[in-house]
């Protein structure tokens, strides 16, 4: 190709099948001269300016294939200087790969894996493994872009939110129309009982209530997992939960915690309040308790399953579940019910499906306010990263990529003895 990566590569082969030729052969004239241009041709690539560290990458992988050959070839040449240095070379060789495949972290490799943003926490973490004394790092400098990435995710979980609240407004539209037209004109006039009080209950305590708790919960607390990267957040799905095991962020489950209660609370509340200002015309708020003690787990599972996630502990992450599959039951259980209401019942289905309407529209309104608000907080945090952002000085380059670079080539050299 252009820049010459194949011939380099094919190069670099050349030299280490040429070694393991000249041993087996015991041609040692050859060994010896290949052994001169062998260490040209590193040196070449060692003491030129620092480039890229994925080219550093690639000068000790030609440094790994080349003396992984051609020490023990060079062994060949007796108790000489020569065969003491590569033997040496070799032994440090050994030492690379070794680290590389350890799974001890270093502090920094360990701290970008924990609290790096995504991109970070990807792919550093195998860079950082091949050096013996990496750059420092610190939690500061990884702070703005993990929590660009949280932001992204939170507004992304918000336009999702704000779908499912969507989707709920129709389905509680459409169920006033399973009703007789005489039905719903009675559902339309006892509407007017609920008074402002009463709405205030219903979108205050079933919309607004949701809403600041989980944003309190995931934003205020370490039941968040703001102090960690999202790559750190990712857990098991419990099978019981899906149809295949599948690896979710813990912002996304959390905000599907919201989805819960905002269509669980209203529902709720709204079944309260009628049934005390038509207490008059028999409607009744029966078995209760169990509405709101799904409503409980709902709240209870958000803090739950955080701490679960961030401590971690996988025994917490199947227990939250557990609480939350109580309020999801509840919910299937109270619509199935619904559809199969009987006339007696019906009409105060068709109460409180209108009275959800109007509440899960707010719900929605409310996702939709809060999404520009997670854009320029990405963008807030977006601006003040500089751990992620290119430097000036080396196109290109973050300055901790620089660093990589500089201490990766001094490594390097120190593999070949050659720290001058």
């Amino acid at each position: 190709t252009d820049d010459g990566e194949i011939s380099i590569r094919t190069l670099v082969h050349g030299i280490a099948a040429q070694a393991w030729v000249d041993g087996e052969t015991n041609d040692l004239p050859a060994l010896r001269d290949l052994l001169v241009d062998a260490d040209g041709f590193l040196q070449k690539r060692t003491r030129s300016e620092v480039g890229s560290w994925t080219g550093e990458v690639d000068n000790q992988s030609w440094v790994n294939v080349i003396h992984s050959n051609l020490s023990p070839a060079a062994d060949k040449l007796g108790p000489t200087e020569e065969s003491g240095r590569l033997m040496e070379i070799f032994g440090r060789v050994q030492e690379l790969k070794a680290r590389k495949v350890s799974e001890k972290r270093s502090p920094t490799n360990d701290l970008v894996y924990r609290k790096g943003n995504e991109i970070a926490a990807l792919f550093l973490p195998n860079v950082l493994s091949s050096l013996k004394k990496p750059p420092i790092l610190t939690d500061a400098e990884l702070r703005p872009g993990r929590l660009t990435d949280h932001e992204v995710l939170s507004r992304i979980c918000c336009y999702i939110t704000w779908g499912m609240m969507v989707v709920a407004l129709g389905l509680a539209a459409a169920f006033r129309f399973r009703s007789p037209i005489l039905i719903r004109r009675l559902a339309n006039r006892m509407e007017s009982l609920i008074r402002p009080s009463d709405w205030a209950w219903i979108l205050g305590g079933g919309v607004l209530l949701p809403f600041f708790y989980v944003m309190a919960v995931t934003r205020f607390t370490s039941w968040g997992g703001r102090e960690l990267g999202l790559t750190h957040l990712i857990y098991e799905t419990p099978a019981f939960f899906s149809f295949y095991r599948v690896n979710q962020p813990l912002e996304v489950i959390q905000f599907s915690g919201l989805v819960v209660l905002m269509i669980l609370l209203p529902a709720r509340i709204a079944r309260w309040r009628l049934a005390k200002r038509a207490k008059v015309l028999g409607f009744r708020h029966e078995w209760g308790w169990l509405g709101w003690t799904a409503s409980v787990c709902a709240f209870a599972f958000i803090p739950l399953l955080g701490w679960a996630v961030t401590r971690p502990s996988i025994s917490g992450v199947y227990v939250a579940f557990y609480i939350a599959a109580i309020p999801i039951l509840w919910l299937l259980v109270t619509a199935t019910r619904s559809l199969r209401s009987n006339p007696k019942d019906l009409l105060k289905d068709s109460v409180v499906a209108q009275m959800l309407v109007l509440s899960y529209a707010v719900a929605a309104i409310v996702m939709m306010i809060a999404a520009p608000y997670f854009k320029s907080a990405a963008y807030h945090w977006f601006e003040q990263d500089q751990f992620m952002k290119p430097d000036l000085t080396h196109p290109m380059m973050t300055k901790f990529e620089y660093k990589i670079a500089v201490q990766m080539r001094q490594e390097t050299r120190a593999i070949l003895g050659d720290e001058e």
